[in-house]
């Protein structure tokens, strides 16, 4: 099961690679065309919902493998990142922007 968990995390991590490239990009486009590319820096706030792109096709492919404890990983590492995600979200949000 720990290997899933890590497996999970290790696609949350590429997640922030891509967020990466997508600011390349943004640096590149032209005016006009950056609001188009400013929508992929809105990944990490919704991670715990953009998450489900790439978790369930891998939960797919290990529940049906050799290791389907590592399935069950996937699910308990993006259970993690929900959970966390919220709580930061109702954080920022719930406070609506007054740190006082």
């Amino acid at each position: 099961m720990l290997g899933g968990v890590l497996i999970g995390f290790a696609l949350h991590l590429f997640q922030i690679v891509i967020l990466a490239v997508v600011g390349i990009f943004y640096l590149m486009t032209p005016k006009e065309l950056q609001d188009y590319v400013m929508f992929g820096f809105g990944s990490p706030m919704v991670i715990g919902l953009t998450q489900f792109l790439y978790i369930i096709p891998a939960y797919r492919k290990f529940s049906r493998g050799p290791n389907p404890q590592w399935a069950k990983g996937l699910l308990v590492s993006a259970a993690i990142t929900f959970l966390l995600n919220a709580s930061c979200l109702g954080l920022v949000f719930g406070t609506k922007w007054d740190f006082r």
